[in-house]
């Protein structure tokens, strides 16, 4: 996922409108997520912890039902 996000900003930034909106987006989920590098940095790492917590709950999820 950090890397998916890692994509879109390089689109992003390389185009005049191509991705914008889907930036706009993520910016409304991600505190601190921009286009600039920093900005790109902090998004990775939040999608990184989004991530982790959703395998968490699917993966615990799967242990409880497949009992």
């Amino acid at each position: 996922m950090p890397i998916g996000l890692l994509l879109v900003s390089i689109v992003a930034n390389l185009t005049d409108y191509y991705l914008h909106n889907v930036v706009e987006f993520l910016m409304s989920i991600y505190l601190g997520y921009g286009l600039d590098f920093m900005d790109i940095i902090i998004g990775m790492v939040w999608t990184f912890f989004d991530a982790a917590i959703a395998g968490f709950v699917i993966a615990w999820l799967y242990n409880k039902l497949a009992k």
